[in-house]
């Protein structure tokens, strides 16, 4: 009877590497999204929690993919500055209105909210419309659609230039 010799760490590191190599090659690789994108879905828009997040008449809570909007207040954090003014432009935008969703990925954050890029009754994009108003900053830590990237960054930089919304607060400095 042939006896086996316990593996090293090297042994076992080496044959994980090899499998994920070749699993790659392959063009199988565990966990990773495809990148079919999402069907669009439609809603309506029950009512607006604040200028970055609403909630569908279904009931779930949705997070705008490319903004970040100032923050209501809310359990032990105060009201952001321009947070109101944000929250009730978003408002007025969509309560009550139907729209397309989305969805990214992930689809749903660790608040258990679905994040997605949300569109209006006419094909708007409502991130790109809360950039170009002023009414968020662009958040693109995470990475950015191609197919939305231009319009968002050209969004974002119209409403820096013409001091639209919550730039309307910030000073230019002097030369």
């Amino acid at each position: 009877m042939r006896h086996w010799r316990k593996p090293t760490p090297f042994g076992i590191a080496a044959t994980i590497f090899g499998l994920l190599v070749a699993l790659r090659f392959l063009n199988i690789t565990p966990g990773a999204p495809t990148d079919a994108p999402s069907p669009a879905e439609p809603a309506t828009v029950r009512f607006v929690l604040d200028g970055d997040t609403v909630e569908l008449s279904d009931g779930r809570r949705v997070r705008l993919l490319g903004i970040d909007a100032p923050e209501m207040a809310h359990h032990d954090q105060s009201e952001q500055p321009f947070a109101r003014e944000s929250t009730q432009w978003l408002d007025q935008l969509l309560q009550n209105r139907k729209v397309t969703l989305i969805k990214g990925r992930p689809a749903v954050d660790r608040y258990g909210r679905t994040l997605a890029w949300i569109f209006t009754e006419s094909g708007e994009n409502v991130s790109e419309l809360a950039l170009r108003s002023g009414m968020a900053r662009l958040l693109d830590a995470f990475g950015l659609p191609p197919e939305y990237e231009s319009g968002l960054r050209q969004a974002a930089a119209y409403a820096q230039v013409t001091r639209s919304g919550l730039w309307s607060r910030t000073r230019r400095s002097r030369p």
